[in-house]
Parts: C-alpha cells; structure tokens; sequence
C-alpha cells in the first residue's frame, strides 16, 4: 500500500512562494497606485475620487508590506552562518525600512493634500499628488525590484 507523502504542505516549500507572490502584489499595487491616480488627474476626475483610492491603496500596502515582513521573519529564522549572506540579508531589511519610512512621508504629504483642500487651496493639489506619483512611489518601486534581486542572491548562495 502507498503511503501518501505530505512533504509538499512544508513551511520550508510554501513560504518562500507567498513570499515572492507578496511581492508582486506589492510591486503592482504601486504599479496600479501611480496609473490610477495619474488616471484620475488627466481625466479631472473629483479629488474626492482620489482620496478614497488613495486610502484604499495605504489599506493595501500596509497589509502587503506586513504579510512580505513576516514572511521574511519566518523564512529567515534559521541564522545564516556565511558573513556575505548576512550582510545581503541586513541589506534587504534595510532598503525594507527605507520603504516603509518613505511611504510615511507619502502618507505626511496626503496629509498636507487633505489639509489644504479642507482650507481651499486647490492649487496645490497636483503639487502634493505629483511629489507621490512621480517621485516616491516610483523610487519605491525601484527598492523593492533590489529586495527582489537581493532575494534571488540569497536564494542562489545559500
């Protein structure tokens, strides 16, 4: 009689596949965060519009970055023993920490937009928007494609 092997359901084989499936959600959340809003710009679609996306979208990352921490908690219980690895391992949770600090200056600057339209000043709507869409959004981005490459280095030397 075959005995059914369960192997497959081990920590060891799933958690790095949710972690890099976390990862892609994250990249195209931010993705979808800059076309949306540059959507709703060109389109002069209400402001109103935009903050409730934008909102949702910080509902989004924060679950996302969250879920991708704790993954990489578990996945990386075991201390590596190789200095190089360590060092690219510290790497990558130092370019985590630039991502999340920098996506609480994007939240301070929705902030400043909600202000500034609760006093009427719809001037500098765009000003707040573009410094999110065209500037920190996509530099996140960036950091998270080098978590991502600094992932596989992991993978690869270990």
């Amino acid at each position: 009689m075959n005995e059914i092997n369960s192997s497959f359901a081990r920590a060891e084989q799933v958690l790095p596949l949710l972690h890099i499936f976390l990862a892609i959600l994250l990249i195209s959340a931010q993705f979808c965060a800059i076309f949306c809003i540059r959507f709703y710009e060109k389109f002069s679609i209400s402001i109103d519009k935009i903050l409730n996306f934008i909102a949702f979208y910080e509902k989004i990352f924060f679950v996302l970055f969250g879920c991708l921490a704790l993954s990489g908690i578990f996945m990386s219980r075991n201390s590596f023993i190789d200095p190089m690895i360590n060092t690219i391992f510290v790497t990558k949770w130092v370019c985590a920490i630039f991502i999340f600090i920098n996506f609480i200056y994007m939240h301070y600057e929705i902030l400043l937009l909600k202000k500034a339209l609760q006093n009427g000043d719809n001037n500098q709507n765009s000003d707040f928007l573009a410094i999110i869409t065209k500037y920190f959004t996509p530099l996140n981005i960036v950091v998270c494609f080098i978590c991502v490459y600094l992932g596989f280095v992991i993978k690869d030397i270990a």
